[in-house]
């Protein structure tokens, strides 16, 4: 079963001129793409104004079941160097025991490095392909940053 939209919001920040916020949310149909014109609609109807806003989609399968032995308060951590010479870092929530460098031991919680995660593991590909997309800037880091390059990983 794939992941199947189950509902789509959109929601608004209106701000009087007190600077008092309220957020109205809508529900909107799979088809319907929200444009700036149906902002400007939604904004030109009210007294306050729309200074924000933004969709957002709940998609569900649940046809995913958890592997035997998972703990969702695991944690894997990937660090980035940032541009600024800072790091930041990627929460992987409950990760793959194929991550670890190791099954048991001190290397037990060193996540692989990024040149030794092979393509044809289906944990290590993903995770692979997901620091790719961070590198990458489709995933941002911090305050919205791309990190300048991938550092290591570890349990925490």
């Amino acid at each position: 079963m794939a992941y199947t939209v189950k509902k789509r919001k959109l929601s608004m920040k209106y701000r009087d001129e007190r600077d008092n916020v309220r957020t109205r949310s809508i529900e909107i149909s799979d088809g319907n793409v929200i444009t700036d014109d149906d902002i400007t609609n939604m904004n030109e109807v009210s007294k306050s104004g729309i200074r924000s806003y933004w969709e957002s989609v709940k998609q569900v399968d649940m046809g995913n079941s958890p592997s035997a032995e998972s703990e969702v308060k695991d944690t894997g951590r990937c660090y980035f160097l940032m541009e600024d010479d800072t790091v930041s870092s990627f929460d992987i929530v409950d990760p793959h025991p194929d991550l670890f460098v190791s099954a048991t031991g001190k290397n037990a919680n060193v996540i692989k490095d990024y040149d030794d995660l092979s393509l044809l593991n289906g944990a290590e590909n993903s995770l692979k392909f997901l620091i790719d997309d961070i590198l990458a800037g489709r995933i941002l880091l911090s305050d919205g940053e791309t990190p300048h390059s991938y550092l290591n990983g570890k349990r925490i």
